[in-house]
């Protein structure tokens, strides 16, 4: 429960309710609603859940309560706010979290504190064992995108995508900073110096690299209903 005395803004509300779930000390319980209805989904241990934007499959972890810091992933069919058919993708998730993109369930696992990496995985299938965790992923266009190879010293990596059931390519090394676009092109700064705050920067489209600009000091990420738009904050002498 939350109470109303407690709470400022809807943030709030977020927070207490997350920071309470997969708490051994809190009971939590899981209402799911679809077609006009709701039903209590009895599940113990829950501690993550997020619905297909579709609203048909249910994706969620499960906690033993000991411990926080990896839990089990299942998915399950949702008819008119009932769940069934649920099945076991997957265990041990780092901390129990996971992402869906276009249907696609995200996670990782394997965290190695001192390089940094995370294995991530899709649906049960390894994307790559050396990704950077701090940096971000995406699925845009059937192709994830990820850094591997991470340098903490000069704060870059190595740019990688990896279509659906395909091989894993390389876009390119010394990569500090990117943006990509819903059909699969990415614009990205490369060779980024800490010491002139500049860099080259890259289109990357169809399999190719594209030089752009030099002196690039960084880019500004904006959006509009269509997804991301890049513009360029150029350094001049």
């Amino acid at each position: 429960k939350v109470k109303m005395s407690e709470i400022s803004s809807v943030y709030d509300v977020e927070y207490a309710i997350t920071s309470s779930t997969g708490s051994a000390d809190v009971e939590t319980k899981m209402y799911v609603a679809s077609e006009a209805a709701a039903n209590e989904a009895n599940i113990k241990g829950i501690y993550n859940c997020r619905l297909t934007k579709d609203g048909k499959t249910l994706y969620y972890t499960v906690s033993d309560g000991d411990s926080i810091e990896s839990a089990d992933l299942y998915k399950a069919t949702v008819t008119a706010g009932k769940i069934s058919e649920e099945t076991e993708i997957d265990k041990d998730l780092y901390y129990g979290d996971f992402l869906i993109y276009d249907d696609k369930v995200l996670y990782m696992k394997d965290l190695d504190e001192d390089s940094m990496t995370v294995s991530y995985y899709s649906d049960g299938t390894l994307i790559d064992d050396d990704v950077y965790y701090n940096g971000a992923i995406s699925f845009e266009n059937d192709t994830f995108y990820y850094y591997t190879d991470y340098d903490k010293n000069s704060g870059k990596a190595t740019l990688m995508c990896k279509k659906s059931g395909g091989e894993a390519v390389k876009i390119k090394d010394d990569v500090t900073e990117c943006l990509i676009y819903p059909d699969g092109t990415v614009l990205y700064m490369y060779d980024y110096s800490n010491s002139s705050n500049r860099g080259e920067l890259y289109l990357y489209r169809n399999g190719n690299s594209e030089k752009l600009d030099d002196d690039v000091s960084r880019i500004v990420q904006e959006y509009d209903k269509n997804g991301p738009i890049g513009y360029l904050n150029r350094v001049y002498d």
